[in-house]
């Protein structure tokens, strides 16, 4: 696993909650033992109860260049490449990046990773 391109996936995730988390809102990063399948890993959620992302884009939040209407409205700088890397990254390493977001819960961004390194067989 390559600890500086994780470092780079949970700073950008991290970083985007506080960014985009209006005063008085909450954010939440959690780590917890996850099998996907037959496979051991390890799934981490950052997650903040608000803004909530509009359905509509959802889909698209990983897309290179995507910055939704919270992105352009916050004035926030950006090039809307950092969710993309970061997926990248994750599906690099075995895993994926799911994003989740709900009208009073806020968004959850997840990430599920293998304990150990897929051998070639």
């Amino acid at each position: 696993m390559d600890r500086a391109q994780m470092i780079q996936v949970f700073t950008n995730l991290i970083g985007n909650a506080v960014a985009y988390t209006p005063p008085g809102g909450h954010i939440a990063v959690t780590s917890a033992l996850a099998s996907d399948g037959p496979k051991a890993g390890v799934a981490v959620r950052v997650h903040n109860d608000r803004p909530v992302i509009p359905a509509e884009e959802v889909p698209h939040l990983f897309d290179r260049f995507y910055r939704g209407a919270a992105a352009n409205d916050s004035g926030e700088p950006g090039t809307g490449l950092g969710l993309s890397i970061c997926k990248e990254i994750v599906e690099r390493h075995g895993g994926y990046m799911e994003v989740e977001s709900r009208e009073g819960e806020g968004a959850t961004f997840s990430i599920w990773l293998p304990l150990a390194p897929e051998t070639e067989g």
